[in-house]
């Protein structure tokens, strides 16, 4: 009885390797061989191997219709880019090692068209002295190449709170940039930089995604951030090149994010762009003819997060911790500046600038900006625990 169970046994998985092996085998041969031979001229006509051919066309139009879903960077950017230009200084040529020698090497840069009176911006490389920069303010020596033309046109300001430089065309109904709604800035959206310096529209593209608005990142050269200049920039991963800085940054729809930039920061290359409702902003400062500049406070700081309240063992997560990474009172709060004066010291918190308190989103150089020199403000501080109110006048 146990020997005819046994062979009972042995048969069923025999049958078993018999019947996989053939499924395996006919796979293979339909697959792969079949496709293969379906193509000889002497059985091409058997309809079993024209059956063949045609599942195998199938196969490529699926290919095809991956294949048609690349991603495009020239097409998805097509609708700005008629308000991107280049910018050639052209007087320069002949006065190098003068204050003239603006640029480095003279090299065309990519501008961004904001108004169709002739209003438009690009981004200054920290290169670039912007005290020698703003000798230039007024002065003739540019040529404009946008698609409507070939203009003429001059420096009308330099903002040193965000490096950007102003340019005036003599043009009018130049293609401005839309600003629309300001499209929504997410963290590993896909974007792309484009740039034209070649003054024949031929544009080039840098693709990669964001990493993120970065409040703790600052348009200074170090890890801290001063009262004077812009911070919170949405940092990125595309390559911002001497080609594309000052260019625009559009998502996959070909909708404007902001501005792009590039700075060298504790000595690596960091990318980033400004962002469009911070752009229309700065913009606007631009237009108003008061001929004011920026007003000046004098304090470097750390902006505050809730990992950073942590390691230093803060009670608060936001503010403006005065710092340097010496621990001289006098890096962290400028000599005869408006903030020593206020009685401001290193290690005070600044929590708000006068009703207005500071955040991530608006940071201290945020709200200095917003001010005029000659301007009283009122700061409220943390020193120690203890909450003080401090005033000065701003230079």
């Amino acid at each position: 009885m146990k020997k005819i169970v046994f062979k009972i046994i042995k048969l069923m998985v025999l049958l078993v390797l018999l019947f996989g092996f053939s499924g395996l085998a006919g796979i293979f041969f339909v697959e792969y061989v079949f496709p293969q031979i379906s193509s000889w001229p002497v059985i091409s006509g058997m309809k079993i191997f024209q059956l063949s051919r045609e599942r195998t066309k199938i196969i490529n139009k699926t290919e095809q219709i991956i294949v048609s879903e690349d991603f495009l960077p020239n097409k998805i950017a097509e609708k700005i880019l008629p308000s991107v230009m280049t910018v050639v200084p052209v007087s320069l040529e002949e006065k190098r090692g003068t204050p003239d020698d603006i640029f480095n090497n003279s090299q065309p840069t990519t501008a961004l068209i904001l108004t169709s009176d002739g209003l438009a911006v690009s981004f200054v490389p920290t290169e670039i002295n912007l005290d020698t920069l703003a000798l230039q303010v007024g002065k003739s020596g540019f040529k404009f190449f946008t698609v409507m033309g070939e203009f003429d046109g001059v420096i009308k300001k330099i903002d040193r709170y965000s490096r950007l430089i102003f340019y005036q065309l003599n043009a009018s109904n130049l293609p401005a940039v839309s600003f629309g709604e300001g499209a929504e800035i997410e963290n590993g959206e896909k974007i792309i930089v484009c740039g034209e310096t070649s003054a024949e529209r031929k544009f080039n593209f840098s693709v990669g995604v964001i990493k993120e608005k970065n409040s703790q990142f600052s348009l200074l050269s170090s890890k801290l951030s001063v009262s004077e200049i812009l911070d919170n920039v949405t940092t990125i991963d595309a390559r911002v090149s001497e080609e594309n800085i000052g260019g625009p940054v559009v998502d996959t729809s070909g909708n404007l994010l902001g501005l792009a930039g590039s700075l060298k920061k504790e000595g690596v290359d960091r990318d980033f762009f400004i962002a469009s409702d911070q752009l229309k902003e700065l913009m606007d400062w631009a237009i108003a003819d008061n001929g004011t500049d920026r007003p000046f406070l004098g304090v470097y700081y750390l902006p505050l997060s809730r990992p950073l309240a942590v390691i230093k063992g803060l009670r608060v997560s936001r503010g403006a911790l005065i710092y340097s990474s010496s621990g001289q009172q006098g890096l962290a709060v400028l000599k005869g500046s408006p903030a020593e004066k206020a009685g401001l010291k290193i290690g005070d918190i600044i929590t708000k600038v006068g009703d207005n308190e500071i955040t991530n989103e608006k940071s201290l150089s945020y709200f200095i900006a917003r001010q005029k020199p000659n301007e009283s403000i009122s700061l409220t501080v943390l020193r120690q625990g203890t909450e003080l109110k401090l005033e000065t006048v701003l230079k």
